[in-house]
């Protein structure tokens, strides 16, 4: 959690004017969300990741201009380095240039 907290913080203080985020516990405390969205980016992009400690699941959901797409994995299978490019496809303007649908979760590459 601290981990996926540190790097939308800093995503957030590269771009202040460009990104959205929103990050915390659920009044349950069972989940931490997480909330990316752009501004002044097109094709217009929100990411939520949901890492569920009581059911070790993470889920993942983009909502954008070309679609939606979402993704669950076990907890175990996240890896900080997966957390770190979902973080990363929010602001990677290459990675949704001329697509009709948003970018592969990570791991789900072909």
């Amino acid at each position: 959690m601290e981990h996926l907290k540190a790097l939308v913080l800093q995503l957030k203080e590269s771009s202040p004017e460009t990104f959205i985020v929103r990050t915390g516990w659920t009044q349950s405390g069972e989940e931490f969300i997480t909330k990316l969205s752009t501004r002044l980016l097109e094709p217009a992009r929100s990411l939520f990741i949901e890492l569920d400690r009581d059911d070790d699941e993470v889920l993942a959901r983009w909502t954008s201009d070309l679609g939606n797409t979402i993704e669950l994995w076990r907890l175990v299978e996240m890896t900080p380095q997966m957390l770190a490019e979902l973080v990363v496809q929010v602001a990677d303007q290459e990675a949704w240039r001329g697509r009709s649908a948003p970018p592969p979760f990570p791991g789900a590459r072909a």
